[in-house]
């Protein structure tokens, strides 16, 4: 259920719904498997400024396997081009409104490392019922993103 109230590009209140984070891949054949269901997707704006905000949100456990980075929390103000700039020690985003609507996408590289180490025991383990190709394909969403932890946050 979404929770939210917008005026402009400015919001008034939290916003805080469902997301999805997609890995940005190549090869057509892993688009299947590159979005992700995300457990918090949060825009807070600060009470004391209208220009300041927070943006929080989970990662995916298929992306850091079994090393969860919590929530990832970075501090922003609006930007020339009438959205967000985000940053902080966990990497940088830029969020806009969609299409004027009360949906956030938010244009993500993460500030740490990550490995995908271990990728294919994991996710064998997950999905279990999972054809071999299948978690050959999710494995190498994986190491894409941990060679290059960037993607895009789509609030539903």
């Amino acid at each position: 259920m979404r929770n939210f109230s917008l005026s402009f590009a400015c919001f008034v209140s939290t916003l805080a719904s469902a997301a999805s984070y997609h890995v940005p891949v190549t090869d057509p054949a892993l688009e299947p498997f590159a979005t992700f269901e995300v457990s918090l997707f949060r825009l807070t704006p600060s009470a004391t400024d209208t220009n300041l905000a927070q943006l929080e949100y989970t990662l995916p456990e298929d992306l850091t396997l079994e090393n969860p980075r919590g929530v990832i929390r970075l501090d922003g103000q609006k930007n020339e081009q009438g959205g967000w700039s985000f940053g902080g020690a966990y990497g940088t985003a830029t969020c806009v409104e969609s299409d004027g609507s009360a949906q956030w996408a938010c244009s993500v590289a993460q500030g740490v490392s990550f490995s995908s180490d271990g990728a294919r025991e994991f996710l064998s383990k997950k999905y279990p019922s999972a054809p071999a190709r299948e978690i050959e394909a999710r494995a190498r969403v994986v190491e894409t993103f941990a060679r290059d932890p960037i993607g895009v946050l789509l609030s539903d």
